[in-house]
């Protein structure tokens, strides 16, 4: 609701530059939200082209891909898709939202290339091996974590919350080991209480992603 003002109660000029300053403020967050959109818009939902960009991971993402592949899936049958990683990952629902998404394209004819530049981290790395094939830059970088959570509350509630961020992680793990070198329990080793980054020749070595892209 808006608020309403009368300028005639307007006691000083602290208050009215106080009334200002808020008014500017909410100008620039209304700009910031506008501009957040447009970018997402043109990132994450391109119905009459191709390649799809991915940045963040989360709920906004996945709802523009999934619109995406499901136009393709309906206008343009069998013709391969392109997705780019540049992503710092975000939230494991939408990321595995994503995955079952392209992995469900995939079994419907399309060739889908994943590819990932700059640094594909965190669960852009299991999008990542959703791909019919799999691929980074020769100059990225792949970074693989545990999932994180930001836990608050009784102790029953702390203890069950770990015990499903557990049944999540351990989905990762499954789902980066499906065509890895290494097993789930290899990979939870390697990246127990750290960030575990990989250069391409690394993720190569250890089947993350099935070549190195050079075009």
């Amino acid at each position: 609701m808006t608020e309403e003002l009368d300028v005639w109660r307007i006691k000083d000029d602290n208050e009215l530059n106080g009334l200002r300053d808020r008014a500017e403020l909410q100008k620039l967050l209304l700009e910031s939200e506008v501009l957040k959109y447009s970018i997402n818009r043109t990132n994450y939902s391109m119905p009459g082209k191709q390649t799809l960009l991915i940045t963040d991971v989360s709920d906004f993402t996945a709802t523009g891909v999934l619109d995406t592949l499901l136009y393709h899936e309906s206008n343009t049958p069998g013709k391969p898709i392109r997705i780019r990683l540049l992503s710092p990952g975000g939230s494991v629902f939408a990321g595995f939202a994503i995955y079952d998404a392209v992995k469900s394209s995939a079994s419907r004819g399309h060739e889908i290339e994943v590819t990932g530049y700059g640094y594909t981290a965190s669960m852009a790395v299991t999008i990542l091996q959703a791909g019919t094939v799999r691929r980074l830059r020769p100059n990225a970088y792949m970074m693989i974590h545990e999932v994180s959570s930001g836990m608050l509350g009784k102790y029953s509630e702390m203890k069950d919350e770990v015990d499903f961020v557990n049944r999540l992680t351990n989905r990762v793990w499954d789902a980066l080991a499906e065509r890895s070198t290494l097993s789930a329990a290899q990979i939870k080793r390697k990246c127990a209480r750290k960030d575990w980054w990989l250069d391409a020749e690394e993720a190569l070595k250890y089947g993350f992603i099935d070549e190195i892209a050079t075009d």
